[in-house]
């Protein structure tokens, strides 16, 4: 634990406008002592973003669409520390019944221009550089050199507008190409040996959750297969409510695993209401004093 430092960050609770802006969520974050608050990157993602926009469900933002879905506060860096949270593809129904899931195509070289294109907007639109850009793997036709080709082109974006590059960090999905602790190592493999020029800028936040979901009964092998050095945050919630001791997941070895680390860290309780974050965030405290 020599080097391990953990911060918290605020999740993007229900009470939260959806898209919103940093101001709304700064006072909020300071509340809970979070360093870091998570705002939303979706692509158009229900039927009222389609009618404000005139954009289908699915399709990148342009810059003329953000000021439409996002507001704009004049915050100076160093005020607020961000995780840009993009495009999940999960699926979602929306007021007019309508079922989408966004394809994420890390495989087709436009979709990730005018995804990264959107996420640089989205980011000069609040004025401030993302801390972590946040993103997922998507389907199985989008392959592992294909992700790593993609954080270059974010990374390409990012840079040229604030002359640095943020962190991106990738997070296992249930039901998406990299859910298991051996695909998580095998990209962190990868980038290893043939991407070792955004290795130190990259890695995963680990969502616990998911991974215990996919792998039961062999989560804590799976967890041992996943390269210590690769993580940079955990997502910390027992079905996006606050854990207990006596979950089925096995939090102990959790916390253990944790402990072991030599870098800094974030943890997010990523639960969906304001009223269990502190919860969580004593959950995570607790477990890591045992």
């Amino acid at each position: 634990m020599g080097n391990q430092r953990i911060e918290y960050v605020l999740p993007n609770v229900s009470s939260i406008r959806q898209r919103g802006g940093l101001a709304e969520r700064i006072d909020l974050a300071r509340q809970f002592d979070c360093k870091y608050v998570e705002i939303p990157g979706d692509l158009i993602k229900n039927g009222t973003e389609e009618v404000k926009t005139g954009v289908d469900i699915g399709m990148p933002l342009k810059k003329e669409h953000i000021p439409l879905l996002y507001s704009q506060s004049p915050i100076e860096k160093g005020d607020c520390n961000y995780i840009l949270h993009t495009e999940p593809s999960i699926p979602r129904t929306d007021q007019y019944n309508i079922i989408t899931q966004t394809v994420i195509k890390w495989h087709h070289p436009e979709w990730v221009h005018d995804f990264s294109v959107m996420v640089g907007n989205i980011t000069e639109f609040f004025g401030i550089p993302a801390d972590f850009i946040e993103i997922h793997p998507g389907d199985k036709r989008n392959t592992i050199p294909d992700i790593v080709e993609a954080m270059r082109k974010i990374f390409e974006i990012q840079s040229r507008i604030w002359g640095d590059e943020p962190n991106i960090v990738l997070e296992n999905r249930t039901g998406q190409m990299i859910s298991r602790g051996k695909e998580i190592a095998s990209l962190w493999n990868y980038i290893e040996r043939s991407a070792t020029d955004i290795i130190d800028k990259t890695g995963f936040v680990l969502d616990v959750q998911q991974l215990y979901t996919v792998t039961n009964p062999k989560f804590e092998q799976n967890l041992e297969l996943i390269p210590p050095s690769c993580l940079k945050g955990f997502h910390i919630h027992r079905k996006h409510g606050t854990p207990a001791p006596s979950d089925q997941i096995p939090w102990k070895s959790v916390f253990s695993f944790i402990k072991t680390l030599n870098q800094p860290i974030f943890i997010n309780p990523e639960v969906h209401h304001k009223n269990a974050v502190r919860p969580t965030i004593d959950f995570c405290e607790l477990m890591m004093k045992e």
